[in-house]
């Protein structure tokens, strides 16, 4: 079995698991900066499309409904690089772009298994989250991309 395989059976245990008794993995306060496809490809050039190639190894521009998630440290200043990045599951979000406050349950760490809740909704990654390439965003008090 591959490693990816391997998350994606762990990632759905611990789902099922955290959205009947929001209880399970340790909890890490940290600032979540969010973006689609599509308002990327509104806003500029599409990153976005670097993003996904780097972090599902797949040669393909990401569909418009794809959530893209950069996670910070809660005292990361302005300009701050993101920690971690992930794709989300979708649905999650209702906002095609923001930013907020959230909590992850779960390891917060490339290959991790993890939900993230903000109030904006729960985010579940779509894929094993990874560390952030070169062109992932800066931390921003406006409105990503």
């Amino acid at each position: 079995m591959d490693d990816e395989t391997s998350w994606r059976g762990d990632q759905a245990a611990f789902t099922a698991d955290h959205l009947v008794r929001h209880a399970g993995g340790a909890r890490r306060r940290v600032k979540v900066m969010w973006w689609s496809a599509s308002a990327s490809r509104a806003r500029g050039p599409d990153v976005t499309g670097l993003l996904a190639r780097l972090w599902s190894g797949l040669d393909r521009r990401p569909g418009a409904d794809q959530v893209f998630v950069a996670l910070f440290e809660p005292d990361d200043p302005v300009g701050a690089r993101p920690f971690l990045v992930l794709r989300t599951r979708d649905g999650g979000l209702g906002a095609t772009r923001g930013r907020a406050l959230a909590t992850v349950h779960g390891r917060a760490e490339p290959g991790g298994v993890l939900v993230v809740e903000t109030r904006a909704g729960t985010i579940i990654p779509a894929e094993p989250p990874g560390e952030p390439g070169e062109d992932a965003p800066s931390w921003s008090e406006t409105d990503p991309r």
